[in-house]
């Protein structure tokens, strides 16, 4: 596989959602294509095919992630709730979108370099998730499957991110739009105390870190000793400007995360890959 290491990040989040203007979904384009891409070109797009980039235009823009055939997967930052859009796949076709944030998402953005800063009273900036319906059948080669059991993440781990962010100290570069990949080692698991802003938060440091644009991305477990097999754990949220820096990954095995989406996906007649009784063909395995 080809990597395309990222080196250093800010803040995921340029503003808290992308209201006011048609959101849009893109995949990865073609290798003969070769499209342009918000300032830059992809490379190896058959690696990532379930992987999306989507925003107001070329304005602000996030990752999303496909995890099943009508089923996707971003931050509930990147959206509102019942917000819609359009997703363009390859060969010209196109399908309606609209999607869910997550009903404890109560945004508190954390005070910068302090990712365990205190939110008021109600506020939380834990459960950043959301989830896409497309209208149609996305016609995907596979889906990315999420990892729903808990156990497997531990500290000392590395895992991948992943995201169309910047790649440069202070968070900016000369190309946002291309996909990037790097390798991070958790240093914090979930925290059991419900009282907590960061309870359904993994935190990882040193190599890659989550930016701008790459809010919503996956975050990746590999599941055997040659990085062969991966499944998504984790949801790009908030991160450091600093390469080697923290980042916080809304992840996918605590029960706020697998209810609520077993219900989304049985509301939606929706299958998601990696859930119980949600079988969604074909999934990465």
């Amino acid at each position: 596989m080809r990597k395309w290491i990222v080196l250093a990040f800010a803040f995921l989040s340029v503003t808290p959602s992308h209201a006011g203007g048609p959101l849009e979904m893109r995949p990865l384009p073609s290798p003969g294509a070769k499209p342009q891409i918000i300032g830059g070109r992809v490379s190896d797009p058959a690696e990532w095919p379930a992987t999306f980039i989507f925003g107001k235009a070329e304005e602000k823009f996030c990752t999303s992630t496909a995890i099943g055939p009508r089923a996707i997967l971003t931050a509930a930052h990147c959206v509102d709730d019942g917000q819609e859009g359009t997703i363009f796949l390859p060969g010209g076709k196109s399908a309606g979108l609209k999607c869910s944030v997550h009903e404890a998402f109560t945004p508190c953005w954390p005070t910068a370099g302090q990712p365990d800063s205190v939110c008021p009273a109600g506020k939380s900036f834990s459960d950043d998730y959301a989830l896409c319906l497309a209208s149609a059948d996305l016609e995907l080669p596979v889906y990315e499957s999420l990892l729903t059991s808990p156990g497997i993440i531990n500290r000392g781990e590395e895992v991948l991110l992943t995201g169309f962010g910047c790649n440069q100290s202070g968070g900016s570069d000369g190309g946002f739009g291309v996909l990037f990949e790097g390798e991070t080692t958790v240093t914090k698991l979930p925290s059991q105390q419900t009282t907590l802003p960061r309870r359904n938060y993994v935190e990882t440091s040193g190599g890659a870190a989550a930016c701008y644009g790459d809010s919503g991305g996956a975050s990746y477990a590999f599941l055997d000793p040659n990085k062969r097999v991966r499944a998504v754990f984790g949801v790009n949220s908030r991160g450091t400007m600093q390469e080697g820096g923290w980042s916080l990954l809304s992840v996918t095995f605590t029960s706020d995360f697998v209810d609520w989406a077993q219900r989304w996906s049985h509301d939606k007649a929706a299958a998601i890959c990696g859930l119980p009784e949600s079988a969604a063909a074909p999934c990465r395995n």
